[in-house]
């Protein structure tokens, strides 16, 4: 019986040596295989003890036992054998299922091992090229701020330029201004000295007229005054003796400037200033007088009393035309920052005036 226990034992160690040799189980399916193989053997130690119960029978009863009950208990020693088997084959196709899926696990080990370290290369391969870019952006940024600390150095050099000349500007309108001035004083003067001398050669004259006549000049009151009526024609004289002098004397003068005597309308208006330096057409008489000014092309006499127009009498309705025309004069001198700056001050002082659409219209056109 014991002969029949190791053979059976060598038989089972026989048939599962090559499958535990050639697989590799997971260690689940180990437990699994573990615990399965404990079950047989616990199974093989109940048909070991049912062989020796049936050995201890068979001596003890060895007389009593008829050939029948042996054959049965062959019977069952077969079947159980025949279990045994059954079991044994399940069990190795289990064994070569966890063979099969522990190659596969190792295959798909591999696989995502080769595919982690592919992954790994690129991975590093792209923080080397992202290192490198962060280098050369770096670079670059350190370039572009060297060129804005150089741009906002020019850019304050430009604007020191543009305040310097600025103010060479401004110093020159007012070189420009002050010469303007000694002109018109001189001009003024020069007037005042030919009006005397022109005075002088009348008195002269009238002298000479006198003495050759033998008898002195008299000029008699009535004939004055006809001969002063009959200087008005028609409807135009008998208007003109309802009117105040210093009305007429203003007339005179627009009258002459609208004839294009641009002479005598300056000499009327200077007339009217002289006499009248109170009188509610003063603004008025000034700015034609300079109007006279700019239409002899007398542009620097003519800026000179523009401006005692704008300075004088700012609320004047005359004031924003002196500014437009002061501008243009200096246009005409081919001074066109100061005629710029003049423009700006139409705008800004006088913003709802016809005359600042205008200056818009010529800062569009010098620019």
């Amino acid at each position: 019986m014991k002969y029949i226990n190791k053979h059976r034992s060598l038989l089972l160690i026989t048939l599962l040596c090559p499958f535990l040799v050639q697989c590799f189980a997971t260690t689940q399916d180990l437990r699994t295989l573990e615990l399965r193989m404990r079950t047989v053997n616990s199974k093989i130690q109940n048909i070991d003890r049912s062989f020796d119960d049936l050995e201890e029978e068979t001596t003890s009863r060895a007389n009593k036992a008829t050939v029948e009950t042996l054959q049965k208990h062959q019977a069952n020693t077969a079947n159980t054998l025949d279990e045994l088997k059954t079991e044994v084959l399940r069990l190795r196709g289990d064994i070569e299922e966890s063979s099969h899926n522990t190659q596969k696990l190792q295959e798909d080990a591999v696989d995502y091992r080769d595919n982690l370290s592919t992954r790994f290369h690129d991975l590093t391969d792209a923080i080397e090229n992202l290192r490198a870019g962060n280098d050369e952006f770096g670079e670059k940024i350190n370039d572009l701020e060297k060129r804005v600390q150089g741009n906002e150095q020019k850019l304050a050099e430009i604007l020191t330029t543009i305040k310097d000349q600025k103010v060479a500007s401004a110093n020159l309108a007012a070189e420009k201004s002050r010469k303007a001035t000694e002109a018109a004083a001189k001009a003024a003067k020069a007037a005042h000295e030919a009006r005397l001398k022109a005075a002088e050669k009348a008195k002269a004259a009238d002298k000479a007229r006198r003495a050759k006549a033998g008898k002195p000049h008299v000029i008699e009151p009535d004939k004055a005054k006809k001969k002063v009526s009959k200087t008005g024609t028609g409807k135009a004289g008998k208007k003109s003796a309802g009117k105040d002098p210093a009305q007429q004397l203003f007339d005179s003068g627009v009258a002459a400037f609208a004839s294009k005597k641009f002479q005598e309308a300056y000499a009327a208006f200077t007339n009217y200033i002289d006499k009248y330096p109170k009188g509610s057409l003063i603004a008025k008489a000034r700015f034609w007088m300079a109007d006279s000014l700019y239409n002899q092309k007398e542009y620097e006499l003519a800026i000179l009393e523009y401006q005692k127009v704008i300075a004088d009498y700012p609320k004047d309705n005359k004031a924003p035309p002196a500014l437009l025309k002061q501008g243009l004069a200096f246009e005409k001198l081919k001074d066109l920052d100061t005629a710029k700056l003049v423009y700006y001050k139409l705008s800004d002082d006088y913003p709802n005036s016809k005359e600042a659409a205008t200056a818009k219209k010529r800062l569009q056109k010098i620019k």
